[in-house]
């Protein structure tokens, strides 16, 4: 638990900006976990990335669009 709380104290964004490949986003429009400020913050940073908002979801896309999240998965490996 100290490990995690420690973690969400490390700023993330210079980690986040050297990621060396391009990644795909998703947030749900609904989500009150990520704001819309930190979303357009991180595209700040990363402008080439693929950024996608899903409608009717909040922040478990996976759970609530899996067909969406499997078709996002397909397209970065090319199938």
């Amino acid at each position: 638990m100290r490990q995690l709380i420690e973690g969400f104290r490390t700023p993330w964004d210079a980690e986040f900006r050297a990621v060396p490949t391009t990644m795909t986003h998703l947030r749900g429009v609904d989500s009150s976990i990520v704001s819309e400020a930190a979303w357009r913050r991180a595209i700040a940073d990363r402008p080439d990335d693929r950024w996608v908002v899903v409608d009717d979801a909040d922040h478990y896309i996976p759970e609530e669009h899996p067909l969406l999240v499997a078709a996002e998965i397909a397209r970065v490996l090319g199938f």
